[in-house]
């Protein structure tokens, strides 16, 4: 029992950490390109953190089930077969 708590502890502050260090970096990028490539104010770490959560809220990753995956890419491989059936045509 007590090395799930520890290890639920452990995945909570890597994921803290994680974040932590993704924001910095996207910081130093949007600081490093953004005012000279288009002329746009440098960003402090909070503003950036706004930025990274209004970016999650209006792109949202979407994620398909397996079940879809797997049809997709039968879609796709019966796809890839009809066209090299009808290059072979020609």
């Amino acid at each position: 029992m007590e090395k799930s708590i520890k290890q639920e502890l452990l995945l909570k502050a890597s994921t803290i950490l994680f974040i932590v260090l993704m924001s910095f970096v996207a910081m130093w990028l949007w600081n490093w390109l953004m005012p000279i490539i288009f002329g746009l104010p440098q960003l402090n770490y909070w503003q950036t953190l706004g930025l990274q959560w209004l970016a999650k809220i209006l792109f949202p990753k979407k994620e398909a089930d397996k079940e879809t995956q797997i049809k997709a890419l039968e879609e796709l491989k019966d796809q890839i077969k009809d066209i090299k059936r009808d290059s072979n045509d020609y």
